[in-house]
């Protein structure tokens, strides 16, 4: 068996080469050490977003709650943003519904879509297109003081 300082790296026999092998270890032990601290930053942030996400949720629902669309505090001004998304479930029922429909939106991106999934949750449409079904994104806006 072959010892890990005796194997070659890149075709270069590190073991004759004491001042290569030295170097090669400094970068392998900081190169090591940044992706470690790299991870572990990101497990901290992942569980930092799961966080403001549940604060946001309840900020949210506390506004909604207390009939508020925006709250001015000494951190800026907090907007509700409560939009309708339209979520494709059935894109061939989507596709037959716009042909014989809405052959333009066959075209375009999916904001015409949300377009209607707002207009049929206000009433203003009988019902939604076939295959659609409402998103919702339910967000603080905040503008900093």
């Amino acid at each position: 068996m072959v010892a890990d300082d005796e194997l070659p790296v890149g075709g270069i026999d590190t073991a004759a080469m004491p001042e290569v092998k030295a170097n090669l270890d400094a970068l392998i032990e900081a190169y090591a050490d940044a992706r470690i601290v790299r991870e572990e930053a990101l497990d901290t942030v992942n569980r930092l977003r799961e966080t403001e996400a549940r604060l946001e949720a309840r900020l949210f629902d506390e506004m909604e709650k207390l009939n508020v669309r925006s709250v001015r505090h000494a951190r800026g001004l907090f907007i509700l943003n409560d939009l309708a998304w339209a979520d494709v479930t059935d894109e061939a029922a989507v596709r037959d519904w716009a042909n014989a429909e809405m052959p333009e939106i066959l075209l375009a991106n999916r904001s015409k879509l949300a377009t209607l999934v707002r207009e049929a949750l206000r009433g203003e449409r009988e019902a939604m297109p076939p295959g659609v079904e409402p998103k919702f994104s339910r967000k603080i806006n905040w503008r900093r003081s």
